[in-house]
């Protein structure tokens, strides 16, 4: 597959992994998620190179600049949160 469909479907997974788990609370997760993609996905290239399976962090930030994965982002910040709670919209065993 090209480049740029396999970033369209690792984006695709990235967005529904963000928006399920994207609530306040949990960035350091969801980076942790972003660096773990990137990491596996420069191994997959690598292993489909044809120069042996060479590609430098540099390279890879040279395809990531044409076609970006997706940075984490919060769906419900912390500001949110603590207003759906306020008003009785969510249980009190969701927010902590």
């Amino acid at each position: 597959h090209a480049v740029s469909d396999q970033v369209r479907a690792i984006n695709a997974a990235l967005r529904g992994h963000y928006a399920y788990y994207g609530v306040a609370g949990n960035i350091r997760s969801l980076t942790k998620v972003y660096w773990d993609t990137e990491r596996y996905w420069r191994k997959m290239l690598c292993s489909r190179s044809r120069d042996g399976g060479r590609l430098d962090w540099d390279a890879l930030h040279q395809i990531k600049e044409r076609t970006p994965l997706l940075h984490p982002k919060l769906r419900l910040p912390h500001r949110e949160l603590r207003h759906l709670r306020c008003c009785e919209q969510l249980p009190k065993s969701v927010v902590r």
